[in-house]
């Protein structure tokens, strides 16, 4: 398998999908693919593991920033047992490389397979021996503590439509866009924008036979574009609207949607869906993902989603994950009774994270600096200390961790 290091994501992608495709081309006797991927990949990527790969695949020099990696994922786990930042291409390296394992034993087996970080695809010249393929797959990630997505675990025939759909290449116009993008050609940006426009309604009005890979391309490079200057007003209503539509039918696509509406995270018609959305939302990682846009929101327009932020953090026995976001929420845009409510439930819980948030939450606070002066080295965890000092040397409060370069904010949580 080639390593994907040190490229853009997209080329690396595109490459993937052409390993394939010309290994099918080559070898005429390979009949099958095995499409499959890891269930929770980041999410459940156990940390003690993750930091024995490391160590095996580093030299001694390494050792000291594996160790410190190590607390601080810790400190980021919201069962200090196992999770990873997503999202965030350093911990999709990383965690490309800790499958390593995987690529080995199936080595070991003469089994020809390609991966993408968790997309594992498998050539095989028979049905049979693609079901032994997926056999030892189970087995091998079963190690490590990981399970195979059975969802999305197919064996797809080399002459089937869904074959041809897999490899079925992007419109060139995405690579002109990349191009664009990367030498920031704002002319040329501007010419090509509306066209893309375009063809992201086309693919976004797909509901039946929806192109994720394609939709999500499209969404990536719309927030790239809007983030330089002096580029011509785009038409994206439609294309907001089309998403929420989305968020309500699909929502394990919640994450691609969002990134789109937080260019729209201020306008009225985003913020009263959201609230719909919310009021019914089953989903708690859902349900964080859409507080983790509102907290992005300059204003809120839509005052029952106050109301409903106020309800659920008063509920003790909600979701404490979700709770942590709706602090943040609230402490940017609530009243003093909602940071005053926040600021005494600091000494009620024993959760690092829900502290962590509570520190962030208070920054517009008129007495935090009662909580933040409490919190030193003698009775509270060192990273917490850490926390309130960077809070205290912000010039301004900041509730999120922008990443202009991706077009992405992640909430301090």
């Amino acid at each position: 398998m080639k390593k994907l290091f040190g490229e853009r994501p997209t080329e690396n992608w595109i490459r993937f999908k052409s390993d394939i495709k010309d290994f099918f081309s080559r070898n005429t006797d390979y009949k099958f693919l095995v499409s499959t991927d890891v269930a929770g990949f980041f999410e459940y990527i156990p940390i003690i593991i993750f930091k024995k790969q490391l160590l095996q695949m580093c030299n001694n020099k390494e050792k000291t920033s594996i160790e410190l990696l190590n607390i601080m994922l810790r400190a980021f786990s919201a069962s200090n047992y196992s999770g990873m930042p997503q999202n965030c291409e350093p911990f999709s390296y990383l965690c490309t490389a800790f499958l390593d394992f995987l690529d080995k034993e199936l080595q070991a087996n003469s089994i020809k397979h390609f991966r993408y970080v968790d997309d594992i695809k498998v050539a095989c010249k028979t049905e049979n021996d693609a079901k032994k393929a997926i056999v030892q797959i189970i087995r091998t990630l079963r190690s490590a503590h990981l399970n195979l997505n059975a969802a999305k675990t197919e064996i797809i025939p080399k002459n089937s439509d869904k074959f041809k759909q897999i490899f079925q290449d992007f419109p060139t116009l995405l690579s002109e866009v990349d191009n664009a993008i990367f030498s920031k050609n704002m002319n040329k940006i501007n010419t090509l924008a509306p066209r893309f426009i375009r063809l992201t309604k086309q693919v976004a009005k797909q509901i039946q036979n929806f192109d994720d890979r394609l939709f999500r391309a499209c969404i990536w490079r719309i927030i790239k574009i809007c983030y330089f200057k002096n580029i011509d007003k785009l038409e994206l209503d439609s294309i907001g609207k089309t998403c929420l539509t989305l968020l309500e039918l699909m929502p394990e696509k919640s994450d691609t949607l969002l990134r789109f509406l937080v260019l729209h995270k201020n306008r009225k018609y985003v913020q009263d869906s959201l609230n719909r959305i919310l009021q019914l939302c089953v989903y708690p990682w859902q349900e964080m993902l859409i507080w983790n846009l509102l907290i992005q929101s300059d204003n809120i327009k839509n005052t029952e989603i106050l109301t409903l932020a106020k309800q659920r953090l008063r509920n003790l026995g909600y979701e404490e994950a979700v709770r942590n976001y709706i602090m943040i929420f609230l402490g940017k845009h609530g009243d003093y009774q909602d940071r005053r409510y926040i600021a005494e439930s600091f000494s009620l819980t024993s959760s690092f994270r829900t502290k962590r948030c509570i520190i962030i939450a208070l920054q517009e606070y008129a007495e935090k600096n009662i909580l933040y002066n409490q919190i030193t080295p003698t009775n509270n965890d060192l990273i917490l200390v850490s926390i309130v000092k960077c809070v205290k040397q912000l010039p301004k409060p900041e509730y999120v961790l922008a990443n202009k370069k991706i077009g992405t904010d992640i909430a301090i949580s």
